[in-house]
């Protein structure tokens, strides 16, 4: 519960009291809060998430191929079954399930309402336009070092598997889930948290839980 509130609750708390200065925040949320009329704004984000999910889903599936065969010759090396990665191990459908949302719920807490929130409203200090949001250039430099660090964040599952930090597995978890975040930051500076939540949810469920009953 410590590491928890380290690494997602206290970035989203700070980044929830920063994210209206620099233009951020979740939309549905505090407009439901406010009593605003959100109905046709809902299925539209609903949509972006979708299309957002299935091309991402694409991307995150053909970074596996084009990596596999690098992982599978250090397997080879170093007498590792392929099974190690885990990936062929599956426990009942609605734990993954549960697990899929939580992700979306809890990493788009930390990332990007927290550590992504906290650095635009920082740079936004150097670069901001006349009404005081950061500008794009600004955006994109914290989006990418936020991609970068989510990326290095997933190699602690390679850890928890008893897996060597491989160069294959190390390109994998990087290149794959900072191409990912980059689209989740993006999708948060122009739709709002809500869409990035749902749409990094989305994901997961189709590569964690579609993907396995159907492969």
């Amino acid at each position: 519960m410590l590491t928890n509130f380290v690494i997602y609750g206290l970035p989203g708390g700070i980044g929830s009291l920063l994210a209206t200065r620099v233009g951020l925040g979740l939309p549905f949320i505090e407009g439901w809060v406010n009593k605003e009329p959100l109905k046709g704004k809902i299925a539209g984000i609903a949509l972006t998430a979708l299309v957002s999910a299935c091309v991402l889903t694409a991307i995150g599936i053909g970074i596996r191929y084009l990596t596999l065969p690098m992982i599978l010759a250090e397997f080879k090396v170093q007498n590792i079954p392929l099974s190690a990665l885990g990936e062929t191990t599956q426990g009942p459908w609605w734990t993954t399930l549960l697990a899929a949302i939580s992700a979306g719920i809890t990493e788009e807490v930390g990332f990007r309402l927290g550590l992504l929130t906290v650095l635009i409203w920082m740079v936004g200090w150097i670069w901001h336009d006349e009404t005081g949001r950061t500008k794009p250039v600004g955006f994109w430099l914290t989006n990418l070092i936020v991609a970068v660090l989510f990326g290095a964040f997933h190699l602690l599952n390679l850890s928890a598997l008893g897996l060597p930090l491989m160069a294959g597995l190390v390109i994998r978890a990087i290149l794959g889930n900072g191409l990912l975040a980059l689209a989740f930051g993006w999708l948060y500076w122009t739709y709002g948290l809500e869409c990035a939540i749902l749409t990094h949810s989305t994901i997961d469920v189709l590569l964690y839980v579609l993907l396995p009953l159907v492969v």
